[in-house]
Order: C-alpha cells, then structure tokens, then sequence
C-alpha cells in the first residue's frame, strides 16, 4: 500500500504518517520526489489499516498495491537502481549480459567456458556452486571447492563472479568469493532438512531466533486475551442464555436447535460470513445499522482487529457452553428451588446460593475443553485479518504458520511449535488440577 502525501505537505504531517505507520507494527518505506512524497507500507496486510491514514493531515490518497514484491516494484521506487561492479554499470541505460554453466563440474571446463563468454562479450560470469536436487543423495554441487574455482577463474579473466547461496548461513561464505550473491525462487524453497551433512546443528538457535522475533511477545499475549475474552463471553452469555431456554416457551425444541447450530458451523466459513456479511465496513450489516442511526460505519477489522477475531470465536463456541451449561441446569433438583421459594429466595438469591454452585462443574469442564482448543484459533485469524494490522491479531498459531510458510523459515517455526506445545500443556497441567478439585467435592 502507498500513501501519496498532498503537494503542501509538510515535514511534520510526512513524520506524523510515518510514526503512525511504524506505531501499527508496519515498516515505512519514505520515496521523496520535486513535487511529492510517497510513503510505502511494507508489512502483514496494510490493506485493511487503509482507514487509519485516510483523514490524516497532509495525505492526498492511498494506493492499494496486491501485486508481490513491493519493494522491488517500480509503484514504490519509480527510480532505477543502480551500482557499479568493476567499472560496469548494473541497472542504467545499457544491457548487461551475465553468463555461464549451470553449475560448477571442473576446473578446466570452468575456464574454457569463462573464455568462451568473455569472448561473447558477457560482463560477468555466472554459475552455481551449490546445485539443488529433488533427491538430498542426488548432485548438490561442489560447495567450496566451486567457490574457490570461480575466485581462480576470476583472477585468470577478469569477469565479476555471480553465484547462489542456497540459505542464509552459506551468505558468509559465498560473500567470501563471488562479487554478486544471486537470491531467487530456488533459494527460498530449497529446505536443507533430508541432508543435515550441509547444515550444521542449529542448538538453541532457532529458539533464541522465534522468541526474540519481536511479534513473539505480541501474540502470546494476543492468544492470552482471545482464550480470556471467549472464555468470558461463552460462560457469562452461555449461563444467561440457558437460564432463558430452561423456561418453557413455544417451539422450544426449534429455538434450542438454532441456537446451537452455530458451533456446527466451520472456523473458515463463520469468519468469511462475520467477515463480508456483518462487520464489513460498506455492506455489512453492522454497517447499515451504523448509518440508519447517524453514525460513520466501523471498519472492524482494521480499527479493531483482536476484538473482532474475539467476537467471532465466541459466536461460534457460545453454543457449546450454552448446551453444556443448559444440560446441567435441567438436573437442579426442583424441590431445592421450591425449598428457596418458600424460604422468601428471590431470583437473584437463588442464582448466587443455589444455581451458580450446582454449574461450578460445568463451568470448569467448558473452561477446561474451550481453552485447549482457544489455544490453536488459526482460521479466523487467517480469512479476516491475516494477523494484522501489523502483528494486532497473531496468536501464537499464527505466528508459526507465518514464519513456516511465509517467512520459509521451518527451523523456527518448528521451535516455536515446540514452545507453543509446552505452553499448552503448563496451562493444562494447571487446569486439570482445577478440574479435579472441583469434582471431587
């Protein structure tokens, strides 16, 4: 996303723009022209934080871009890019041709082809060192001895050497020999986990890696309030609405059942409908009851990302605690009511002294079966804001599938499963204990 600052813009609303940026977890990238500035957002779904930039002072309008690579698109850098390489100009005017084998195979054939593309009026030589295979036990190149290779055959012709490093920890190395270090699709789908003989052992790395992260310590404490928030809803909403349907009504069995039927309803399909139907900020239903009453619609998402992914989860497990909750009402011995009736109990006496200590052991089974399964919200989180604005609404799940699959760093995400396994079962550790000393009275 883009954010095209006025012509009159001044210093101060620019840096304003620039501190709200960085203040929802996104990195601005500042592009300062003759006539305007354009502040770039790089991050996790700026798209939906559009609304916090729109009426801020200085700012002209707001580009959504949903093409990838941001930062090497010309909508965020219209300049060309350019650096010199032993009196070559990389990225200007000219065509540079850059050129070589496959891969690194032999020394002389090495040379006879540098030669050969010298001759063709390349302008640096390019091959690989490191040569990734379908199969861990097929070709992989010869490392080193290749790298050394390419630096003799530097020295003999003259040519800047190109080459890949296939992950971040062969950067130093491959820096050590070649000019220019080639970074492409292969470099960041090429896992090294079947063939440890490439990697060393990682130790205590990829820990000190996920909880230093700095969204580490924002999504325990956003899957802390989730479980706390839900947990909340669910027994508070759950107890009021079973103490509704134990009392008789037409069509009771109907208003049970469709009550309960959301908790049938799958995560993806209860957030897309939460999503585009209710809370969405030009034709969600929400929206139109904001401006039947005279009020500006509320983009939920983007304004109140963790509240929204609370409300949703809640929706969909209220019917299970209400059923849970209901079914142990409808076993209270009627004659202890009528004991507290005649004794001069009103409703709200009966529900602190007798109601509310006959559902203690309900409560603490939906506290119990809720919070394990609170703990892995991911589809929610996923369909609607994509853990955003910036890291608002990453749980811990989240976090793991981001840094496994987008941040193709499965090491890392591996121990942050591990740390999310032991957190899970400290918190179950200590809810079983509450369990058991609440059924045993």
């Amino acid at each position: 996303m883009m954010i095209i600052m006025s012509t009159d813009a001044t210093d101060q609303q620019v840096e304003a723009v620039t501190e709200r940026v960085l203040t929802l977890g996104f990195t601005p990238h500042s592009s300062r022209g003759t006539e305007r500035t354009i502040i770039g957002i790089v991050g996790n779904n700026p798209i939906a934080a559009q609304s916090q930039f729109a009426h801020m002072p200085g700012v002209d309008r707001i580009v959504p871009i949903s093409r990838p690579y941001k930062l090497a698109s010309r909508e965020f850098i219209p300049q060309n890019s350019t650096f010199p390489l032993d009196g070559v100009q990389f990225g200007g005017d000219g065509v540079i041709l850059i050129a070589g084998p496959c891969a690194v195979e032999d020394r002389s054939l090495l040379l006879e082809t540098s030669h050969a593309v010298q001759e063709a009026g390349a302008h640096a030589l390019r091959a690989g060192a490191f040569k990734p295979r379908t199969s861990p036990y097929a070709f992989q190149g010869l490392g080193e001895a290749a790298l050394e290779m390419l630096a003799e055959v530097r020295e003999v012709t003259g040519l800047p050497v190109v080459t890949e490093a296939m992950s971040s920890d062969q950067v130093p190395l491959v820096a050590h020999y070649a000019d220019v270090i080639q970074i492409g699709a292969r470099n960041m789908q090429n896992y090294n986990l079947l063939n440890p003989a490439n990697v060393s052992f990682g130790g205590l790395f990829n820990y000190r890696f996920f909880y230093t992260d700095p969204a580490f310590f924002q999504s325990i404490w956003n899957t802390l309030l989730i479980v706390g928030g839900v947990l909340f809803i669910t027994i508070v909403g759950g107890i009021a609405i079973a103490l509704l349907l134990d009392q008789p009504i037409f069509g009771q069995g109907l208003v049970r059942i469709m009550i309960i039927s959301p908790f049938f309803v799958m995560p993806p399909v209860a957030a897309l409908v939460w999503k585009n139907m209710i809370m969405h900020p030009g034709y969600g239903v929400l929206a139109d009851i904001n401006r039947a009453l005279g009020f500006q619609p509320v983009d939920w998402f983007a304004q109140y990302p963790l509240f929204s992914i609370i409300i949703i989860v809640a929706w969909q497990w209220l019917p299970f605690a209400t059923l849970i909750l209901l079914t142990a009402l409808q076993s209270l011995d009627g004659e202890q009511k009528e004991a507290a009736e005649m004794d001069g109990a009103g409703f709200i006496d009966q529900f602190i002294y007798l109601v509310l200590p006959h559902l203690a052991r309900a409560i603490t089974v939906v506290i119990l079966i809720q919070t394990i399964f609170l703990l892995g919200v991911y589809a929610e989180i996923l369909v609607t804001t994509n853990g955003g604005p910036g890291y608002a609404s990453t749980n811990l799940a989240f976090l793991i599938y981001r840094t496994a699959l987008l941040g193709y760093d499965v090491g890392g995400a591996s121990a942050g499963g591990i740390i999310a396994v032991i957190l899970a079962n400290i918190v179950a550790f200590f809810l079983m204990r509450a369990v058991g000393r609440n059924l045993d009275r």
